[in-house]
């Protein structure tokens, strides 16, 4: 535990350059929502866009349970598809930059379409997580998927292979694991609280509280990548510097 620590702190330490790739994929992000906010509500404005890209899962599942229009699923589901796809790119992109030690921008034909495919397993998982069993399900998915991309790049596995690897290091490393993964969870709580409830709470959205919300959601892609891919690859990471 206290290896990883030490090596993940490292890594993450090292390798701030690549921070502008998960600040160009949340930056990406936002204009893809742009048609399902347009499908979705009869007044689009700026205020109802921050309110949607703040909580665009929540979003999703309330029209979905609602029975919403045809066109906003459809929409909805493109933007799903359209923001994996664009988090496969520079997610990849990041993790291939990891391995090789400085910043690329392409993580490759065949693992970007690798990692789509998980991505958009994982993406799945965002429609059972709710109710009670919302935990288990996240915790699920985090086994299932935590490891994965890392594998993918790094091993040039399949995607398949990958997630039976995934689970495999879940269950050797299952006390990192469990940190990393309550570590995340606490941080979505905190972050709920500084930034998702005062915008839901505000009578006009802040820009600039939504702001600091993506700003917060690149640093902690950033940091996750770091902690996770050094899991695995901790040595080699931390050699190659």
């Amino acid at each position: 535990m206290s290896t990883w620590a030490r090596q993940a702190a490292r890594v993450i330490a090292d390798r701030q350059p690549l921070l502008v790739l998960p600040v160009v994929s949340v930056i990406l992000q936002l204009p893809l929502l742009v048609p399902f906010v347009l499908a979705t509500r009869t007044t689009a404005d700026v205020d109802g866009f921050v309110r949607d890209a703040a909580f665009t899962e929540t979003r999703m599942l309330d029209l979905l349970g609602k029975g919403a229009h045809a066109s906003a699923v459809v929409w909805g589901v493109i933007f799903l598809i359209s923001q994996a796809l664009v988090r496969a790119w520079l997610g990849g992109a990041m993790i291939r930059s990891l391995a090789v030690g400085s910043l690329v921008w392409w993580p490759g034909l065949r693992a970007f379409g690798r990692i789509a495919v998980i991505y958009l397993g994982a993406e799945a998982f965002v429609f059972l997580e709710t109710g009670i069993m919302g935990l288990v399900t996240a915790l699920t998915a985090f086994l299932l998927f935590a490891y994965a991309d890392y594998i993918i790049v790094f091993e040039g596995r399949s995607a398949v292979d990958a997630i039976r690897l995934s689970v495999h290091t879940s269950t050797v490393s299952w006390r990192v694991t469990l940190v990393a993964f309550l570590s995340l969870f606490l941080v979505s709580i905190v972050t709920y609280g500084l930034f998702l409830v005062p915008i839901h709470d505000a009578r006009h959205a802040p820009l600039l509280l939504f702001g600091a919300l993506l700003l917060c959601d690149a640093l902690l892609d950033y940091t996750s990548s770091c902690a996770l891919a050094s899991v695995r690859y901790g040595d080699s990471l931390t050699r190659s510097r």
